[in-house]
Parts: structure tokens; sequence; C-alpha cells
């Protein structure tokens, strides 16, 4: 796996108060599933890997540093914007955003079918890429705006690709069809 070095870009807070919506709750109990399902290793100082879903013209994220098994929806961050040319992000919220926050801004702002996307680390499924067709970045430079690209070029109308020595990232048009997606996957890594 990559050797990763946290954030590449700024935060400005625009509030400290993020939105907590039926949605958040949702977003939440997917953490939970996740955690439990052994997807979220831990490093630290948080679990490796990120959910968001749409939320107006931004999206709600993890923040970064926060664990799946413990997260609460105060430590969901709202990012109404990010500016790729200032490598900057516009959020509401108490913490940092996740570091893999370009690459799920690229994907809403170009899928408008998607509303969900989901980052874990399932290195099951990741063994079983090429056996079983799934898309496999070339760009391994994990929370640029490069590795968001290669994500978005390989998920092509795909709903789920590996990023090469990283992770997996599923998208739905909702929180549970990204959820199911990435369940799915575990389960066919677990039978093979």
């Amino acid at each position: 796996m990559e050797n990763y070095g946290g954030a590449k870009f700024r935060t400005v807070f625009l509030s400290n108060s993020v939105p907590i919506i039926d949605k958040s709750k949702e977003l939440i109990s997917w953490f939970r599933k996740f955690y439990d399902a052994g997807l979220a290793p831990q490093y630290g100082s948080g679990s490796s890997g990120n959910l968001s879903f749409r939320h107006k013209k931004g999206l709600i994220i993890k923040s970064t540093k926060t664990y799946f098994n413990t997260i609460k929806a105060d430590e969901l961050v709202y990012v109404e914007k990010f500016d790729f040319a200032e490598k900057t992000a516009y959020v509401h919220g108490k913490l940092e955003p996740s570091t893999e926050l370009q690459m799920h801004y690229l994907i809403y702002q170009n899928r408008k079918d998607i509303n969900a996307v989901f980052h874990v680390h399932d290195y099951g499924i990741m063994k079983f890429a090429k056996k079983f067709g799934i898309p496999v970045t070339d760009v391994t430079e994990a929370g640029t705006e490069k590795i968001g690209y290669d994500a978005l070029k390989k998920l092509d109308d795909k709903k789920f690709v590996m990023m090469k020595g990283h992770g997996v990232v599923a998208v739905g048009k909702n929180i549970e069809e990204a959820g199911k997606i990435i369940l799915k996957y575990h389960r066919i890594a677990l039978e093979s």
C-alpha cells in the first residue's frame, strides 16, 4: 500500500455548524456497517476511508481523523465549495474535511446522476479486481485532484473502481445504493 501524507488543500471555515439531516444519520449507520465488516482500518488518529453524499451545491463528508465506529453527526463536514485553482475547501463544521475531498467533489461535479460516494479499504476485493473486471486507476497519488480525475475516468458509466494500491470507490444514486455496492463486492471477495 502507498505511503500517504495527509490533506493537499487548505480549509476555510464559513461557520462552525454542519447541517444535521436524516441523510447524516443514514450515512452514520453505513460507517458502523463498514467498521463491523473490517473495511475501515484504523491508523492511529482515525479510520481509513471516507463516505459522502450530495447536499445542496456541495457535499457532506466525513471529517479527517475520525473513527467509523464512533463518528457522530457533528463530526461530518458540509463542503459548500472547493476551489481547485486555489486548492481551498469552503466548509461548515468544526473539523477539517476528509483528505480525499478532491475526488469526491470531482465526482459530484461531473456525474449529476451520483448522490453518494463511498471510499473504503477492502483489501480482499482489491486482490481480485482483475479477475472480476473491476477498473483500476493508474494514478496512486491519494488525496489529489489527479486521483480524482483518474477515478472519475475509470468509473465512466460504472459504479465501482479500485484505486491502485489504495482502496475502492463505489458511487450510487443514493446512500443505500453506494453502500450495497461496497458490500456486494466485499461478499464476492470473501467467497473467492
